[in-house]
């Protein structure tokens, strides 16, 4: 990845990074007061955004929560085709994830609209515009 790369994606993953310190601070230590670490199901749509959720996943080390140890992701790789993403939300609900990070506006829209219900928490990162897109 070139250096106008980096600079072009800083100021969303700068926003992104800010969001979730706030949001984990204050959520994902009830899923540990509930007896287990928290559980983050992850919808991915392509393959252009596994660096978004190896971000993630890093910003969460940085605040102590280690893979495998004190949070578990539910994530089967990314899907590929826009209309198997409910297929993959509903199996994912059904684990009962404590907050859900969706990557991409097609995944943000889905896990928004699966959790109406549910009132599961949802972050998203790569989304354009969040309002128009209905999530």
């Amino acid at each position: 990845m070139g250096i106008f790369m980096v600079k072009k994606r800083m100021p969303a993953l700068l926003i992104l990074w800010l969001f979730c310190s706030c949001f984990w601070a204050a959520d994902l230590p009830a899923a540990e007061e509930k007896g287990h670490p928290p559980v983050i199901a992850v919808l991915l749509y392509s393959n252009h955004f596994l660096q978004t959720l190896e971000g993630f996943k890093a910003g969460l080390k940085e605040k102590g929560y280690i893979e495998g140890e004190s949070v578990s992701y539910l994530f089967n790789g990314p899907t590929q085709k826009i209309e198997d993403l409910d297929a993959v939300m509903e199996q994912q609900l059904t684990r009962q994830p404590d907050l859900i990070f969706a990557i991409t506006t097609p995944a943000a829209c889905t896990a928004s609209h699966a959790t109406q219900a549910n009132k599961t928490p949802v972050v998203f990162a790569q989304v354009n515009d969040p309002f128009t897109a209905g999530g």
